[in-house]
């Protein structure tokens, strides 16, 4: 695994209380993340002297469990709804219905 930038930066610290499932709002001026208190959580990002600053951490919403093993949600492209997959207990049936299309009456 190399660093990037290879340039011998040390890492910014962007949370004091740690995160995981981490992504980038598409214009990059965002980075949004689940933070250890279970809460979706946003922080500013902006370029200074080509050299990221990070904002406060803002909570937005407490997220659901993950229960997977990757991130479990999307963000829209400016940044202001989420889609969240939530694990449902128990087993859940799915019926797949082929040539549905033969039952329609035109």
């Amino acid at each position: 695994m190399k660093r990037f930038p290879d340039d011998g930066s040390q890492p910014i610290p962007v949370s004091s209380a740690g995160g995981k499932q981490p992504a980038w709002r598409r214009d990059g001026s965002e980075l949004f993340y689940t933070g250890a208190d279970g809460n979706m959580t946003a922080v500013s990002v902006k370029l200074v002297d080509a050299k990221p600053q990070f904002g406060s951490p803002q909570a937005l919403f407490k997220a659901p469990p993950s229960g997977f093993p990757r991130r479990n949600y999307e963000v829209s492209p400016d940044g202001q709804r989420f889609l969240v997959a939530r694990p449902t207990p128990g087993t859940a049936t799915i019926t797949v219905v082929t040539n549905w299309q033969s039952q329609i009456t035109k």
